[in-house]
C-alpha cells in the first residue's frame, strides 16, 4: 500500500482523538504519592497498621488507579482491627516503587537442633532476606529468599519476597519464572501469585503498546502490528491492546488476520463491542456480507449501550449495507432512527438511488473512526461513522487528511499547533499534512524536519520522513543518505534495509545491484523468522526483485479486427484493416546492462494472419483529364472486396532499442525494420492527384492509358522512432482486496520513414484494355508516416472468491482513437515518352478514427517463487466499440479481441 493511500486511512481512525498516551497501563508512582506510599509501607513493616492505613488512604486519594495501594489500605485496615492476622501481606515492586514486603513471622522456639520443620530451617534465611531487601541489597535478598522458599514452599510470603527482589532489579522475565516455579513447588497463595503475574505482564506490555501507538500516530500501521501482538500476548485481558492490534492489521490491509484478531478478542470478552464492529467492517471489506450483518446485529442487541452508541453502530451498519448494494437492509435499519437527523437523511437518499455494490476498498468504504476518552476506569473507545468528526482542530485536520483535502488539513493542523504549540504530536501532525501538500508546502515540511534534526540529529522518525520527501522530489541520493543515517543510529525499524534498497533501485546500475542484494537478504531473513514482513511488504519486495533482476523476456500477441499495434503496420499495410482481420506479433527483448530495467534491445516479427476483406465501391476507368467514364476496364483491385496479404508474405521484422524515463510512464525508441514478406515489397504506382494522372497520360498516344507497379529488392526496409506513455491505476493491490477501481491509459505516437531502391514497371494500355508496351526503370520509393494511437479504459477489477488470487477479472468502458498521415513518393520512373518522372503516390490517409464501447479482460499471472513475484502473465480482452466519427468509422467500430502472453 502506498504512503499516499496509507496516511488517509490512518487519519480516518485518528480523527477520533486516538491518543496512545492515554492507552498506557498503570504508571509508576512519583511525587507526593511516592513519598506517602513509602511511609505507608514502612509503617506496615514495623507493625504500625493504624498509621499505615491512614497513610495508604492518602496515597490512594492521590493515585486511585494504583491497585497495590488499595491492597495496602485493605490489609493495613484489616491488621489494625485485628481481622487480618492471617491475611497475605500487601504486594509491591521494591524500593524503586515505594513497595516493601512485610517482615517474616518470628519462628517458634525449639530446643532441638535436629528434626526441625522446613519452616524452622528456612526462617533464618527468610529473615536475612528481608534484612537484605531493606538494605537495598536486592541480588542478595533474591538469593536468600529463593533458598528459604525452596526449603519450605508452603510459605507464600517468602515466594513473594523472592519475586519482589527480582522486580526491584528490573528482572521482569526472571520474576515471572520465579512465580511459575513457586506454583510448581506447591505454593498455597496461588491467587496472590497469579495476580502478581498478571500485574508484571501488564507492566511489560506497556512498552510494546506505546511503540505500537507511536507507529500509528506516525502513519506506520504496518510497524505497529508486531508490537501490538506482543502487548496482547503479555496482557490478553487488555481490550485497548487488542483494539490496537485489530486497527493496525486493518489499516495495513491484512484483513484476514484482522478478522482473526477480532475473533480472539470476542472469545476473550463476548461483550467487546469494538471487536464486533471492527470484525463486521473487515468481513464486509472481504465481501462476506452475511457475517458482517450478523456482527452488526449482535452489537446492536447489546442492551447496555446508550442511545448515542446505538445510533453510531446503526449508522455503521447502514454504511456497510449501502457499500454492499443492499438498499433493503439499509432502509430497514434507518426505519428505527430519527428521520430528521442529517446523517439519516443523507443515507436515506443514498439508499433511494439505484443501489450497486461498490468496490470495497478503504477509500470508497473507509473504516470507522475511533473516539477515545479517559475515564476513571481507563481509556474507553467507541466506534463512530466517518462523517461524525469531533469538533477539534486536530480531529478536523485528521479527517480532512483522510478525505485528501490537503489545504483544509494543513489549515486545521496549523490551528492545532497554535492551540498546543508544545505538543509534539501536533507538530508531527502539521509536518505530515504539509508533506502531502504542493511543492512549496513539501519544502516547508523539509525545513521543519531540518530544524528538528539540528536539535535531534539521531531522530529516526524525522530522518525517515525527510528521506521520503527527498525521494518524492526526485532527490534520490539525499533520500538514501537520510535512510543510511537512520540505519546508523541502530534504532531504525528492522525493515530499513528494504527502504534503502528501494531508494537504490531508483539510482544507477551499480546501486541497483546492491539494492537487489539487500532485497534478497531481507527475504531470506524473513524466511528464517529473523525479520517480520507483512504480506504486502513481502509481495512488494518480491515484485521489486523480479523487475530488478529481469534480463530478458518474450511477448506474443494475437489480435482480431481493428487498429493493430502501430509498430506492426508500416511497409505497405494500412494502420488498420476494415472488416474482419487477425494479426500477430512476437517480440524478444534483452536488457544489456544488469539491474538497468530502463534500457532494452529487442527484435520483433509481425504479420497478418487472416483478412476477411473490406467493402469498397467499384472503381471505373475514368479519364483523369475530363472525368469521363471510359468504360471497358473494371479497375476494382480485386472487385468490391479488397484484402491485404496474409501469412509470411505480410511479415515485417524489426530490431530496435528503447528507453524508459525512470519514475515516469514515458518511453521512446528507435528501430530498423525489414520488409521480409514479399507482399511488403511490391505494389501499384498510382499518382495521388488527378492533375498528375492527366499530365502523365498525355505523355503517351491519344486514347491510351498508363498503369505501373514497383518492386523492391530483398533488403528493403525502413526506420521508425516513437514516443510512448503508459499510466495505470489499480494495478497494485493487496491479497485481501477482492475488488477495486482500475484505470489505464496507453498512448503512442511516432514517425516512420524509408527510402529503398525500386524497379518500376510502366505499361501503356490500349482502349481495349490490353497491354501495349512495358517500360522498366530503376529509381527510389520513399515513404513516410506520422501516426498516433491511444486507448483509455476505466472499470472494476476483482478476484473471484472461488479462484486463485493469480486470476483477475476486469469489466471496463473504453475509448480508443488513432490517427495517421502517409506520404509516399516514386522517384525516377521512366515513361513512354522517354522522360523520368517523380510524383507522389496515392495513399490512404487515415485522419482521426474515434470509437467507444465496453469490454471485459481476464488476467492470469504465474511463474513466481519465494524470492520473486509473478514473472509471466496471460492477458485476454474482448471489447465492442461504436464509432464516434463518420469518415473513418470502420477503423474503430466492431469487435476487438486481443490475447497476449508475456514470458
Amino acid at each position: 500500500m502506498s504512503m499516499k493511500l496509507l496516511k488517509p486511512l490512518v487519519a480516518f481512525v485518528l480523527a477520533g482523538a486516538f491518543v496512545p498516551v492515554a492507552m498506557a497501563e498503570e504508571l509508576p508512582l512519583s511525587g507526593a504519592a511516592y513519598r506517602i506510599a513509602e511511609q505507608a509501607y514502612a509503617s506496615y513493616a514495623r507493625g504500625d497498621y493504624a498509621q499505615a492505613a491512614a497513610q495508604a488512604r492518602e496515597a490512594v486519594r492521590l493515585r486511585p488507579d494504583v491497585q497495590r495501594l488499595r491492597d495496602l489500605l485493605a490489609q493495613a485496615q484489616a491488621r489494625a482491627t485485628g481481622s487480618g492476622a492471617g491475611a497475605p501481606r500487601p504486594s509491591g515492586q521494591g524500593r524503586s516503587n515505594a513497595a516493601r514486603p512485610a517482615p517474616a513471622t518470628r519462628a517458634p522456639s525449639s530446643t532441638a537442633t535436629t528434626g526441625q520443620t522446613p519452616f524452622e530451617k528456612g526462617y533464618p534465611l527468610a529473615t536475612e532476606a528481608y534484612a537484605s531487601y531493606y538494605r537495598g541489597e536486592m541480588a542478595l535478598a533474591e538469593q536468600q529468599a529463593e533458598q528459604a522458599y525452596r526449603i519450605d514452599p508452603s510459605q507464600g510470603t517468602w515466594a513473594m519476597l523472592w519475586v519482589d527482589s527480582l522486580e526491584a532489579q528490573g528482572k521482569a522475565d526472571a520474576a515471572l519464572q520465579a512465580l511459575q516455579a513457586a506454583v510448581d513447588l506447591g505454593a498455597k497463595n496461588i491467587t496472590d501469585l497469579e495476580a502478581r503475574k498478571l500485574r508484571i505482564k501488564r507492566a511489560q506490555a506497556v512498552a510494546p503498546a506505546q511503540a505500537g501507538y507511536k507507529a500509528m500516530m506516525e502513519f506506520r500501521p504496518a510497524d505497529a502490528v508486531e508490537p501490538a501482538r506482543e502487548a496482547v500476548a503479555l496482557a490478553p485481558e487488555s481490550a485497548s491492546h487488542r483494539l490496537l492490534l485489530m486497527t493496525a492489521l486493518m489499516l495495513s490491509g491484512r484483513l484476514e488476520e484482522g478478522v482473526q484478531a477480532a475473533t480472539d478478542a470476542i472469545t476473550n470478552d463476548g461483550e467487546d463491542t469494538n471487536a464486533l464492529v471492527l470484525r463486521a467492517y473487515m468481513l464486509q471489506r472481504l465481501g462476506r456480507d452475511a457475517g458482517a450483518n450478523a456482527d452488526y446485529d449482535r452489537a446492536l442487541a447489546q442492551d447496555w449501550l446508550d442511545e448515542q452508541q446505538l445510533h453510531n453502530i446503526r449508522l455503521l451498519a447502514v454504511d456497510a449495507a449501502l457499500a454492499a448494494g443492499d438498499a433493503a437492509r439499509a432502509n430497514h435499519l434507518l426505519d428505527a432512527m430519527d428521520a430528521t437527523d442529517a446523517q439519516v437523511v443523507s443515507r436515506r437518499a443514498a439508499a433511494g438511488k439505484r443501489s450497486l455494490a461498490r468496490a470495497l476498498d478503504a477509500t470508497a468504504y473507509p473504516p470507522p473512526l475511533q473516539a477515545c476518552r479517559d475515564t476513571p476506569y481507563g481509556t474507553q473507545c467507541e466506534m463512530q461513522p466517518t462523517d461524525q468528526v469531533p469538533e477539534t482542530p486536530a480531529a478536523r485536520a485528521y479527517a480532512a487528511y483522510g478525505r485528501q483535502q490537503w489545504g483544509e488539513a494543513i489549515e486545521q493542523a496549523e490551528l492545532a499547533v497554535k492551540a498546543a504549540p508544545d505538543d509534539p504530536a501536533m507538530q508531527r501532525l502539521l509536518t505530515a499534512t504539509l508533506s502531502a501538500g504542493d511543492a512549496g508546502q513539501r519544502a516547508e515540511a523539509v525545513q521543519r524536519l531540518n530544524a528538528g534534526l539540528q536539535k535531534e540529529p539521531d531522530n529516526v522518525d524525522m530522518l525517515m520522513q525527510r528521506a521520503n520527501l527527498h525521494q518524492r522530489a526526485g532527490e534520490t541520493s539525499l533520500g538514501l543518505a537520510d535512510l543510511e543515517a537512520a540505519a546508523a543510529t541502530g534504532k531504525a525499524p528492522p525493515t530499513i534495509g528494504l527502504d534503502q534498497a528501494y531508494a537504490r533501485a531508483g539510482m544507477g546500475a551499480s546501486e541497483r545491484g546492491q539494492a537487489s542484494q539487500q532485497i534478497r537478504e531481507a527475504l531470506h531473513e524473513a524466511d528464517q523468522g529473523n525479520l517480520s514482513l507483512t504480506p504486502e511488504q513481502r509481495r512488494y519486495a518480491r515484485s521489486s526483485l523480479t523487475e530488478l533482476e529481469r534480463r530478458w523476456g518474450i511477448t506474443a500477441s494475437v489480435g482480431w479486427r481493428g487498429a493493430r499495434q502501430t509498430t506492426a503496420t508500416l511497409g505497405g499495410a494500412a494502420l488498420s484493416t476494415p472488416g474482419d482481420a487477425a494479426f500477430s506479433s512476437v517480440e524478444a527483448y534483452w536488457r544489456p546492462i544488469a539491474y538497468q530495467p530502463n534500457i532494452e534491445l529487442y527484435g520483433r516479427l509481425t504479420n497478418v494472419l487472416y483478412d476477411g476483406g473490406g467493402r469498397y465501391e467499384t472503381l471505373r476507368n475514368v479519364d483523369p483529364c475530363t472525368g469521363q467514364d471510359l468504360g471497358g476496364v473494371d479497375a476494382t483491385q480485386g472487385g468490391a472486396t479488397t484484402r491485404t496479404a496474409t501469412g509470411w508474405p505480410s511479415s515485417i521484422a524489426a530490431l530496435g532499442a528503447r528507453f524508459r524515463v525512470p519514475g515516469t510512464g514515458l518511453g521512446f525508441g528507435i528501430e530498423r525494420r525489414q520488409f521480409i514478406g514479399s507482399a511488403n515489397r511490391h505494389g501499384g504506382l498510382y499518382a495521388q492527384s488527378a492533375a498528375e494522372q492527366c499530365r502523365l497520360s498525355q505523355t503517351v498516344l491519344t486514347g491510351e492509358g498508363v498503369q505501373g507497379r514497383y518492386q523492391l529488392d530483398d533488403s528493403a526496409g525502413g526506420w521508425m522512432t516513437y514516443l510512448s506513455y503508459g499510466w495505470y491505476h489499480g494495478a497494485a493491490t493487496g491479497p485481501d482486496d477482492r475488488s477495486w477501481p482500475s484505470m489505464q491509459l496507453y498512448a503512442q505516437g511516432g514517425y516512420a520513414w524509408s527510402n529503398n531502391d525500386a524497379d518500376f514497371h510502366v505499361q501503356r494500355i490500349a482502349t481495349t484494355g490490353l497491354p501495349a508496351e512495358e517500360l522498366r526503370s530503376s529509381g527510389h520509393l520513399k515513404r513516410s508516416q506520422l501516426f498516433a494511437s491511444s486507448e483509455f479504459r476505466y472499470g472494476w477489477s476483482f478476484r473471484p472468491h472461488t479462484a486463485s488470487d493469480n486470476w483477475t477479472l476486469n469489466p471496463f468502458a473504453v475509448v480508443g482513437a488513432d490517427w495517421y498521415r502517409q506520404r509516399d513518393r516514386a522517384q525516377g520512373v521512366l515513361y513512354p515518352d522517354g522522360s523520368r518522372q517523380s510524383f507522389r503516390l496515392a495513399a490512404e490517409d487515415g485522419d482521426l478514427a474515434l470509437g467507444a464501447g465496453v469490454g471485459f479482460a481476464v488476467r492470469r499471472v504465474f511463474r513466481e517463487d519465494n524470492l520473486h513475484g509473478p514473472r509471466s502473465s496471460l492477458d485476454a480482452s474482448v471489447q465492442y466499440r461504436f464509432a464516434l466519427n463518420g469518415d473513418q468509422a470502420e477503423r474503430n467500430r466492431g469487435l476487438f479481441v486481443n490475447v497476449t502472453l508475456s514470458y
